[in-house]
């Protein structure tokens, strides 16, 4: 009987009914209770249906069923990967590591894990330790492609996404992986955009591709060419190194504003350099949104834009054209309130813009109710008695300038999935 079950459950799973796996597990697991195997399938069938909790206390229960079989720890690091939760995944796979040091598919998990974390040149050890195990290890081989991209080593990518399309022409993943070779060397956006469209015409709900494709099409313009350069050059950067580039980006600015009040024969030199920096701060948060608002012009684009990337566009242009109409209204009522007020509306747009680069979950929740908070003293800039409104709105700006840092932390925050 219980081998019947067993391979009606291996059907299942081939034809992925995984709700109707999932009750026949859970029928043979209430009949064998101690049957870790059972328990870890079950686990990864949950994560399918993406009951991630339920799946997470599935694998548990396997490792404490059976702790030396390395499946159970395999099983229980995946789930937990999947729940946005790599700093407990990691062990999981370093203990599957342990128990089969000659398999490389562990490893593999380890790296994905590492990259999940962003430590890519742990990442990259791992990776390259499995393929040294089997050279010919598919998922090995295209994580390998993807850390090697991220780590600004694009011509080891490309040959190696080439390879990949050499050996299955029909790979989503090397297409797109290809594409985003092309977009950081700076090469034709056109040819990107084309690696791009036909990864998705292979594989539609790849969002790597999907993500792709919105910034080929967004890299035809120059000057967000230039800004996806640097996007991407500073994702290539460890968290501490981007961190001393900010703040060295910060110093900088201090030094020259400094140096432009101490030596004014210097500033009408210094000031444009300034004024060009802030600028580029400013498209940095923007850019995204702004751009999106000019693809969804774009048939194509128009397809290509999550309905995410469409609410940000639509709030951060909302945004700016309050801040317009108030100053426009200021310069013809001559209302210097009015141009207070668009001043503070036009900084709202950092924090607006901010709340779409947080992962949805606790993160972007947070980044929502700062800017709340900020477009409420905009507000109360606009409608409360003067003395209150210069108060009001130097809260405000200041508030923007903590919420940018705030932003910076928060969007690297990867929240646990519930489920």
């Amino acid at each position: 009987m219980f081998f019947d079950l067993r391979d009606h459950i291996l059907v299942l799973i081939e034809e992925q009914d995984f709700a109707e796996a999932v009750r026949r597990l859970d029928q043979l697991v209430a009949e064998e209770p101690d049957d870790a195997g059972a328990f870890a399938i079950r686990a990864l069938c949950l994560a399918q249906l993406e009951r991630r909790r339920d799946a997470e206390a599935s694998a548990r229960r396997a490792t404490l069923l059976d702790p030396d079989t390395a499946f159970h720890h395999r099983v229980l690091a995946q789930v937990l990967l999947e729940r946005g939760d790599p700093r407990q995944a990691l062990p999981a796979a370093r203990e599957a590591m342990a128990l089969e040091p000659d398999e490389p598919d562990p490893l593999v998990l380890a790296a994905r894990i590492e990259a999940a974390m962003g430590r890519w040149d742990a990442a990259l050890g791992s990776v390259e330790h499995a393929l040294a195990l089997d050279p010919e290890h598919a998922d090995g081989l295209r994580l390998r492609a993807l850390v090697l991209q991220v780590r600004g080593r694009a011509e080891e990518a490309d040959s190696a996404f080439l390879n990949a399309l050499i050996r299955d022409p029909g790979d989503a993943f090397a297409y797109a992986g290809r594409g985003w070779s092309m977009l950081r060397t700076g090469g034709d956006a056109a040819d990107a955009a084309a690696h791009f469209q036909r990864a998705l015409h292979i594989e539609p709900g790849s969002e790597w591709a999907r993500e792709g494709l919105v910034a080929a099409l967004k890299a035809r313009n120059p000057v967000y060419r230039q800004l996806l350069r640097f996007f991407l050059w500073m994702g290539s950067l460890s968290p501490r190194t981007r961190m001393l580039v900010v703040f060295g980006g910060l110093l900088g600015f201090n030094v020259l504003r400094r140096t432009a009040a101490a030596q004014p024969t210097l500033a009408p030199l210094i000031w444009p350099v300034l004024a060009l920096w802030l600028l580029f701060v400013l498209l940095s948060w923007t850019a995204d949104p702004l751009f999106d608002s000019l693809l969804r012009l774009d048939p194509v684009g128009r397809e290509a834009l999550t309905p995410d990337r469409r609410r940000a566009s639509t709030l951060v242009l909302a945004t700016l054209a309050v801040a317009l109409a108030l100053a426009g209204a200021s310069v013809a009522l001559d209302a210097p309130r009015a141009g207070l007020a668009a001043l503070v509306f036009g900084f709202l747009v950092l924090p607006v813009a901010g709340t779409f680069r947080c992962e949805p979950g606790w993160p972007r929740r947070t980044m929502a109710g700062l800017t709340a908070v900020v477009a409420l003293l905009a507000v109360g800039v606009l409608l409360a008695p003067a003395e209150p409104a210069g108060v009001l709105a130097s809260a405000a700006l200041l508030l923007t300038v903590a919420s940018t840092w705030i932003n910076g932390w928060l969007a690297t925050v990867i929240p646990k999935r519930r489920g």
